[in-house]
Formats: C-alpha cells, sequence, structure tokens
C-alpha cells in the first residue's frame, strides 16, 4: 500500500523508518515480512534576493540582499565597479563603486540549484563646495551676488543676515536690492535632493554716503587770517586739504578752523568727508587776500592865482587812488591820476581829498588845500645880478613878480656845465654850487621857469662879492 510521510517541523536530516508486511494469519500463525527506509529531509533553498536598486552619494553602501540558512551566497559585479568587504555575506559593505550605474547580483547556491537576483545602485558625483563669491564692501544699497555656478546640483540663494531682495534665487549671478546698512549676509546653497546640499556664505556691508561738504560761502578779506566755516557731517568723516601751500590751517579737523598766513590774491581751501569706500564728497571755498592800499599824500597845501594847477600827490602802487572834493568846486584832467591836473576853481579855499582803496580794505584818504586868488597886477622880475657877501643887502637871488606860481631854475656856467638847480625855487640862492661851495663871481646863464607861464625864461645874471 501507501503511505505519506510528513517529518517534525524543523527537522533535518535522515529519518529511518521499518515497515512490517504481514498475511491475513489464515492459517495461523500470520507470516511477516520486515523492511528498512530511510528518508533524507533537506531544508528548502531560499529564493536569492539583493534588495532594492538605490542611488547614492558616496562610492561605498551596505549591501541588503537576503539571508542564506541553506546553501552560500555570493556577490558578483555584472557591470561597473565594486569591492566587497566579504562577498559571501548577504549585508556585506561595498566599496569602491562607479559614477554612475553599478549592477551587483546575489548569488545563492544549494542542493536545490542556484538562485539569482541582481540590485541596481547609480552612484551620483558628489556636490562639490560651492562659491558665494568674495566678501564686498560697498557704498550702495544694490549690488549684484556673484556665486559659481554649480556644475552638479542647483543652487539657490538665501538671506540669513541684513536685508535685501535677490532678483532670481536661483541665478548664480544675481541682482540684490534693498540692501541693508551694515551686514548683509547671503548664503549661497547647492543641492541634488540626494546629496547632502553644501553651502557657502557671503557678507554685503553697506557703508552709507558721506554727508554732502559745504566748505561755506567764497570770502574776500583785509588781512592774512580768517575763520572758516564748514559744515559738520552727520556721516562720515571730515578735514581741510590747503591748495596754497603757503598759507597754514591750525586745526584740520576742525570745520570752523583758523587759516593763517595767506597770500595776497587767492587761497583755497577744501573741505572733504569721507566714509569708507564712498567716493569723498568735497567743495572748495575761496578766500581772496587784499593787502592795504599805499597810504596816500595828497601833497603841500599852495596857494595860485591861475586857474589851473597840477597836483602832485604820491602813486598809489598798492589799490587805486582817486582825487575827490571835499568843498568848492574843480575839474580833474584824470582822478585817478596823482598829477592830475586842476581847473575851475572856486576862488577862495578849496579843499581837495586824495583816496586810495585796495579790494575791501579800509578806505584811506588826505586831503590838500589850495588857495585860488586873483594874480596880482605885476610881472615877473629877474635881476641881473647879486652880490652874495653877507652884508644883508642883495645876498640872495630874488625873483619877483610870480604871483605865488612855483618856480624852478637852473644855472651854468660859461663852459655850459649845470652848477645849481631847484625845482621849487623859494628866493634863496645864495651863489654856491650843489655842494654849497661859493662860485666864483662870474657871469652865469639861467633858464627859469614860472609855473603860471607858458615859457620858461632865459638870460645872464652876474655875481659879484
Amino acid at each position: 500500500g501507501a503511505f505519506v510521510y510528513t517529518p517534525n517541523t524543523g527537522f533535518y536530516g535522515q529519518d529511518t523508518i521499518y515497515i512490517s508486511v504481514c498475511d491475513s494469519g489464515n492459517p495461523l500463525p500470520a507470516v511477516c515480512v520486515i523492511d528498512t527506509l530511510i528518508i533524507t529531509v533537506n531544508p528548502i533553498a531560499a529564493v536569492a534576493n539583493a534588495g532594492a536598486d538605490q542611488t547614492v552619494c558616496t562610492d561605498s553602501l551596505v549591501l541588503s540582499g537576503n539571508a542564506t540558512p541553506v546553501g552560500n551566497g555570493l556577490w558578483t559585479v555584472i557591470s561597473g565597479s565594486a569591492t566587497f568587504a566579504d562577498s559571501s555575506i548577504f549585508n556585506t559593505t561595498a566599496y569602491n563603486l562607479s559614477i554612475g550605474q553599478n549592477v551587483i547580483m546575489w548569488s545563492i547556491s544549494s542542493n536545490s540549484g542556484v538562485t539569482t537576483d541582481t540590485v541596481i545602485i547609480n552612484l551620483t558625483p558628489p556636490l562639490y563646495q560651492p562659491n558665494a563669491g568674495t566678501d564686498k564692501t560697498i557704498c550702495a544699497f544694490g549690488d549684484t551676488l556673484n556665486a559659481v555656478s554649480p556644475t552638479i546640483g542647483n543652487g539657490a540663494w538665501s538671506l540669513i543676515g541684513g536685508s535685501g531682495v535677490i532678483a532670481d534665487v536661483n541665478a548664480a549671478s544675481t541682482s540684490v536690492t534693498s540692501l541693508g546698512t551694515g551686514n548683509n549676509i547671503f548664503v549661497w546653497t547647492v543641492s541634488n535632493t540626494i546629496c547632502p546640499s553644501v553651502s557657502d556664505t557671503v557678507i554685503y556691508t553697506v557703508t552709507p554716503q558721506p554727508s554732502p561738504a559745504s566748505a561755506g560761502a567764497d570770502l574776500q578779506i583785509c588781512g592774512t587770517s580768517i575763520q572758516l566755516n564748514a559744515n559738520i557731517p552727520t556721516t562720515g568723516q571730515a578735514y581741510w586739504k590747503k591748495i596754497n601751500q603757503a598759507s597754514s590751517i591750525n586745526d584740520t579737523l576742525n570745520a570752523q578752523a583758523l587759516v593763517f598766513n595767506l597770500s595776497v590774491g587767492s587761497n583755497q581751501f577744501v573741505w572733504i568727508i569721507e566714509n569708507g569706500v564712498c567716493a569723498a564728497s568735497a567743495d572748495t571755498v575761496n578766500i581772496f587776500t587784499f593787502e592795504n592800499a599805499t597810504a596816500p599824500i595828497a601833497g603841500n597845501d599852495t596857494t595860485i592865482c591861475q586857474n589851473k594847477f597840477t597836483l602832485n600827490a604820491n602813486a598809489i602802487n598798492i589799490g587805486i587812488g582817486q582825487w575827490g572834493i571835499v568843498s568848492s568846486s574843480g575839474t580833474f584832467s584824470d582822478f585817478n591820476l596823482a598829477n592830475a591836473e586842476i581847473s575851475n576853481l572856486n576862488e577862495g579855499e578849496n579843499i581837495l581829498i586824495w583816496t586810495a582803496v585796495n579790494g575791501v580794505c579800509p578806505l584811506q584818504s588826505d586831503t590838500i588845500i589850495v588857495q585860488f586868488q586873483s594874480c596880482p597886477d605885476t610881472s615877473v622880475f629877474i635881476p641881473e645880478g647879486f652880490s652874495p657877501n653877507n652884508d644883508g643887502t642883495n645876498d640872495v637871488l630874488v625873483i619877483s613878480g610870480t604871483g605865488g606860481s612855483a618856480v624852478s631854475i637852473q644855472i651854468f656856467n660859461r663852459w655850459g656845465s649845470k652848477v645849481y638847480e631847484n625845482n621849487n625855487y623859494q628866493n634863496d640862492w645864495g651863489g654856491t654850487n650843489e655842494n654849497s661851495k661859493e662860485l666864483l663871481d662870474a657871469t652865469y646863464y639861467y633858464i627859469i621857469k614860472v609855473d603860471s607861464e607858458d615859457k620858461a625864461r632865459t638870460g645872464y645874471l652876474t655875481i659879484w662879492r
């Protein structure tokens, strides 16, 4: 007959079964035949399972094959590359994977045969350390972020400190606006959904513009020193710079500094306000310096009888001279000329003023009194000689009838040499030469000019003692 053999659960190995076959026992005794059956129970071999396909970011990982209670397991490389810590262990570590696809097979061999399964390990290249660009210190509230574009993965900008509006957060080079004063910190992060993201930080430091510089109004002064008057900046640091090297500043950091040793004419000073990397703000003030005019001298008071007179003021070398009338009336040939001619005077006292002024310096003046009176009804008389012997009579040459007009005199000897000259003769020549030595008794030639007359008088006079 037939029977069913069922081993005990968990039993593996040989099982011996004895089988006895007997007749019906009729006639007695029954006759039996005994036989022995040996059954070997083997475990069922596992079906190979290499695990799920994976995408990884490093060139090593722990494999996930199934265990082999019966038979032997073995990892082998179908394509790509890999090195196994122990190729017979189902959860061994694979090293040295190739970039891209690596196909690895897990095989289980047993008495029941061989089963296999493959797993695909896709190795993604690792993300490289990103470069967010160079830190900047700028003088504006907008600029451009300049990261290096990633060769693997995608980049994205984010703000972690300060303020700023990024035009395109996914562009390596993009504009940023609305930056805040001080540090504005941006992060450039590169990721690919597989590998851990990597990032780099860049700091844009915004320095505000310096305050607009105002050096003060240009000035004209009379002197060599003055106090400047620039604005005090609310943003930045300020200082003075001189253009004229001869001048001096007592404190270059003081908006109201004193400047001295100024030169005559233009003296320029620049007020400069700086703040960090920002362009400096600058303004220039011009101090134009005048010196006092030449002190005016109008000349000596005089009396005339001709209504025309040549003035004899000093020349104004510094500044401008100008004639004016304090009282009475008159007409100047040129009121800026020191030796101008005046006419049309009133009879009596005429007070004239000679003024000098230079720029903003105080005006200076001097006056002269010209007495105009009618000329006496006399004519000029020049004697033919005189006797300078100190007897009290005719000791000097007296020219009469000039009516108060100025007289100039020149005396020449018989050889034509000038022995005496006086351009403002006061009837005081006693027959001496230019060195005050007595001239010889002799006849001398003269040229005498009376200012009220058009022509000079010439003739001879004799000295006898």
